[in-house]
């Protein structure tokens, strides 16, 4: 009986040491695949030219009365389907001058591979795309529950929703005016376009052009 028992244990332990190596060899392949998901992923990086600086992924254009600071930045939050529809960029304006800049989204184009233009959307314009069916939530017809588990899921379906939308107008790059010495910063989305690797993407704000190479 105890030779029973001791050899019990002995397959327990490796039972136990074989799990932890598995579990080990799976952390591992994981990581491994995880590592060559991010080295494949598609780089959109900015282009150095004699008028404009690169920091951090940043394309920079410094003139005497503002800063501009631009890069692609995929959307990384609620609604996780964003990026779906939209390519997006990450905008930093300052004005350093002592009056007020009036701001247009006009400013902003974008010329893809092939020399079609895009135009900015709005954030509104962003929720009715990524939103479409926005009356399902209106409080104007509320939905009647079957039962406890379906009201539970409208309620996070609900509040999935309202946070998305949120995001959507919290952190988007607004355009009315900048104020002396102030700093703006947010996304900016263009209509999602075929993203061609080894070719290039210009944003056009004002006068200035700005590369972006694909990689």
């Amino acid at each position: 009986m105890r030779m029973r028992n001791k050899k019990i244990r002995n397959n327990r332990k490796k039972l136990k040491k074989q799990v932890n190596v598995d579990n080990k060899k799976f952390i591992l392949i994981f990581i491994a695949i995880l590592f060559f998901l991010m080295s494949c992923a598609t780089k959109i990086v900015p282009v150095k030219t004699d008028k404009i600086e690169i920091s951090d992924n940043f394309a920079l254009i410094k003139e005497k009365d503002y800063d501009l600071a631009i890069r692609h930045k995929e959307w990384n939050q609620n609604p996780k389907n964003l990026n779906t529809y939209f390519v997006t960029f990450y905008v930093i304006l300052r004005n350093k001058s002592d009056k007020k800049i009036e701001l247009d989204m006009n400013s902003f184009n974008l010329l893809d591979s092939e020399q079609e233009q895009y135009s900015l959307y709005t954030s509104d314009e962003v929720i009715d795309v990524v939103y479409p069916y926005r009356d399902y939530f209106d409080e104007k017809y509320p939905l009647i529950p079957r039962s406890p588990n379906e009201l539970l899921d409208i309620e996070d379906q609900f509040q999935t929703r309202d946070t998305g939308i949120k995001n959507i107008r919290f952190d988007s790059f607004t355009f009315n005016h900048l104020l002396p010495n102030a700093t703006k910063r947010g996304y900016i989305f263009f209509e999602d376009f075929e993203i061609v690797e080894k070719t290039n993407i210009k944003i056009i704000y004002k006068d200035h052009t700005i590369t972006f190479w694909v990689e």
